[in-house]
């Protein structure tokens, strides 16, 4: 029997990671499993986008927030935790990735948010595979937001970035 897996995927057009992203989510899947994937790339269209029945949604932070207009960094991502909150709190699996903190501890603000997995960009194929994998397993997807992880070997990226965004 076929089943379908729908993907939620804000990474921000013109950028290649939309296809980047959907290949490793295909690599995960099995062969029963097929993919369909609904791309957004604002705040509101991710809003209007949760009620769609995804399986999972995978956020590059950062590249949502260029569509936020003259407003701070901190200030559009804030909204965009907000809509990680409700994506999280409707029980859908996030994995938040990011590649400019401007100095905010993003990791910590998308787990707090609700987020499943959090990586800073570039991320290891292996581990985002494996957060794919475990939030499409029926444990976590019924489980909700239930605590969220680094996905492995990035907190010690996440922190290197941290500290070259810091001192230039």
């Amino acid at each position: 029997m076929n089943r379908p897996i729908k993907l939620l995927l804000a990474a921000g057009t013109g950028s290649g990671l939309p296809e980047v992203i959907t290949e490793h989510v295909q690599a995960t899947l099995r062969p029963n499993e097929t993919l369909t994937v609904q791309e957004v790339d604002t705040v509101t269209d991710l809003r209007l986008a949760e009620a769609g029945g995804h399986d999972l949604a995978v956020l590059i932070l950062n590249n949502i927030l260029a569509s936020g207009g003259d407003q701070s960094f901190a200030v559009r991502l804030e909204q965009v935790l907000d809509v990680v909150r409700e994506l999280s709190d409707g029980g859908m699996p996030v994995i938040s990735l990011c590649g400019f903190t401007d100095g905010l501890d993003v990791a910590n603000l998308a787990k707090a948010a609700g987020a499943r997995f959090y990586s800073p960009l570039p991320f290891k194929v292996s581990a985002f595979q494996g957060a794919v994998r475990e939030c499409l397993s029926a444990e976590v997807h019924a489980a909700g937001a239930a605590g969220a992880l680094l996905l492995p070997g990035q907190q010690d990226a996440d922190a290197e970035r941290h500290e070259a965004q810091e001192n230039p």
